[in-house]
């Protein structure tokens, strides 16, 4: 197993056991490949240019921003952006930040014998976090709703309530006033 595909897997082990909330991982890459999950950043270094190509599910990131040697660029249709006169020595470390839709990610080069190394990577998924978010927001909703009908169901308890008494109140005063129409006829026979 290559050293790209160790980092791969611990990528992808790291992004189940976070919740891909955030993942990070370490090593070297032969090929200047970064990937987590399903987010990749490819950056290579050729003659002062770096390129950097953003896939995410195996298709092209269109308009990711992309900082390369302080310096910020968009992706094209492609997926990819080119940052021309990069000076780079042998061993210099060079840092990559990409953010797109629902992702961003910082990676971290080292120019080793021409080509560029992966030193480290750390990918975080707003997905995740909103999905969090949306739950929590769900809990909470559910939560009214189950107050809201608490406090409905005593009002109606209350109503009822009210409705008994005002019931026993009519029936009091029915009885009083049957009560009366009794001793009015009594008095009119006398």
């Amino acid at each position: 197993m290559n050293v790209k595909s160790i980092v791969v897997a611990l990528a992808a082990m790291l992004t189940v056991a976070g919740g891909a909330a955030a993942v990070t991982g370490t090593g070297l890459s032969d090929a200047g490949t970064a990937a987590s999950g399903d987010v990749t950043a490819e950056t290579t270094y050729t003659d002062g240019a770096v390129t950097v190509a953003v896939t995410q599910d195996g298709a092209p990131v269109e308009n990711a921003s992309v900082e390369v040697a302080d310096e910020e660029y968009t992706t094209d249709a492609n997926g990819t952006v080119t940052a021309e006169s990069v000076d780079l020595e042998a061993g210099e470390e060079l840092g990559v930040e990409v953010e797109g839709d629902g992702f961003e990610a910082e990676l971290s080069y080292a120019l080793q014998d021409g080509d560029l190394q992966l030193l480290e990577e750390e990918y975080e998924y707003e997905q995740a976090e909103d999905a969090e978010d949306e739950a929590e927001d769900e809990a909470d909703d559910d939560e009214d709703e189950a107050e809201d009908d608490e406090g409905e169901a005593d009002e109606a308890e209350d109503d009822t309530e009210d409705s008994d008494e005002d019931d026993g109140d009519e029936e009091e005063a029915d009885a009083d006033d049957e009560e009366a129409s009794e001793e009015d006829d009594d008095e009119s026979d006398d």
